[in-house]
């Protein structure tokens, strides 16, 4: 699977928010990296690690 959701705060929800209606992309795309052979990821921004798998 390539395409997950990653629960965040509201506020960096609202930052993102605004990015995206400002232009229409979104400029930080990058929510974190998952080294090779690594079963954790490492998260840029604020999260709580919360990844949603099905929805």
């Amino acid at each position: 699977m390539t395409i997950f959701g990653l629960q965040v705060p509201q506020s960096e929800y609202l930052k993102v928010r605004k990015d995206k209606m400002d232009d229409g992309h979104i400029q930080s795309n990058l929510a974190g990296k998952k080294p090779v052979g690594s079963l954790s990821f490492n998260y840029a921004g604020s999260s709580n690690g919360k990844i949603i798998m099905e929805w």
